[in-house]
């Protein structure tokens, strides 16, 4: 009988680029992995200190340092040297939608139809991350949408009374 396995998945951004990342794991220190469409395997253990982990791929051995600050990884190893955001996958998906994390981060789309209710805001207006952009009536129920960064609405692309597709741009917020 096989060990149980831990299955984690991620949204790394390098340069720019979402990478979807997949680790399954079990106790016995064995790794598949699935780095966007490269596939491997390793056995893996880690330092008493939790900062390095030292990977065995057939005959090869890499030990790496691995630092994280936030959702800031920077991993380094004797031919290796990465640095990158990494986000837990359902994170970056909710954070995405509203326009917090990755490429367009500031765009602020609907994530479901709806009918905007209210706009909270104008064009030009500085805002701080969280304050409310406007009120989107979706399923029956008023959600209000927040900034998901401070800067300065560069376009407001509804008006109040008008429907909303499911990923349709409402609004943009630029660096001021």
């Amino acid at each position: 009988m096989s060990a149980p396995q831990t299955i984690r998945r991620f949204v790394a951004l390098l340069e720019g680029e979402e990478v979807e990342i997949e680790i399954r794991s079990d106790a016995t220190g064995q790794v598949n992995y699935k780095v966007g469409d490269r596939e491997g395997s390793a056995q893996y253990s880690v330092a008493a200190s939790g900062d390095a982990v030292l990977l065995a791929q057939e005959a090869r051995q890499l030990a790496l340092r691995v630092a994280w600050e936030d959702d800031d990884v920077s991993v380094m190893g004797r031919d290796v040297s990465l640095n990158c955001a990494l986000y837990p996958e359902s994170r970056f998906l909710v954070s995405k939608m509203q326009g917090g994390i990755g490429p367009g981060a500031g765009t602020v789309a609907a994530s479901m139809p709806g009918r905007v209710v209210k706009v909270l805001t104008e064009e030009g207006a500085l805002v701080e991350q969280g304050d409310g952009l406007l009120i989107l009536e979706a399923m029956k129920m008023e959600n209000e949408i927040k900034a998901p960064r401070s800067g300065m609405v560069s376009s407001l692309k509804v008006a109040e009374g008008e429907s909303v597709e499911s990923g349709q741009t409402m609004v943009e917020i630029s660096d001021e």
